[in-house]
């Protein structure tokens, strides 16, 4: 498990230096969220124009190379950070209509990327975890990133820090 003990500096909350924050915990989960999965959306069409046109031999070749095989499993766990957040956006009940515009693109995407990464049985393995992820709000187990006395995944933390800003958000535990 990975863990970083520095405190984050105090726009670290969800707002950026340039953007405002908002008012309530549910609007800043949901602005999180999307900016996530904008993120998201920009990672797999990166990844899909990599398997788009590539003859089956060639995809074949890539699925068992070493950095092929790294490739293959980025992509898994950025479509598993989506899931999550799915997964909280449902428990909340509340429409999200650009949320859902986002997901019904990214579904898209996963079907181009299906001749290389099978993204229709994803297991996730921290359901039931001891703590909350500070972004995607699902549970998440020891094998987490702690940081500033938080938890993420380390799926949604790579996601976040590598695809929208350098500082992760604390959703969790309003």
């Amino acid at each position: 498990m990975a863990v970083l003990e520095r405190e984050p500096p105090p726009e670290a909350h969800v707002g950026t230096r340039d953007e405002p924050k908002t008012d309530t915990h549910e609007d800043e989960c949901v602005h999180a969220w999307l900016r996530c999965l904008r993120a998201a959306i920009a990672a797999v069409e990166s990844a899909s124009t990599a398997v788009v046109g590539a003859s089956p031999q060639a995809l074949q070749q890539v699925s068992r190379a070493k950095k092929g095989m790294t490739f293959v499993q980025g992509v898994k766990q950025v479509v598993l950070v989506c899931d999550r957040i799915r997964k909280a956006v449902r428990a909340r009940q509340e429409s999200h209509p650009e949320m859902d515009a986002l997901w019904a693109h990214l579904q898209q995407m996963r079907s181009n990327l299906e001749p290389l990464v099978d993204t229709t049985h994803l297991q996730d393995d921290d359901e039931g975890g001891l703590h909350t992820c500070a972004l995607c709000t699902q549970p998440v187990s020891s094998g987490s990133l702690s940081y500033a006395r938080r938890h993420y995944h380390c799926a949604c933390a790579n996601l976040w820090l590598n695809w929208v800003e350098p500082v992760l958000p604390t959703l969790a535990s309003a």
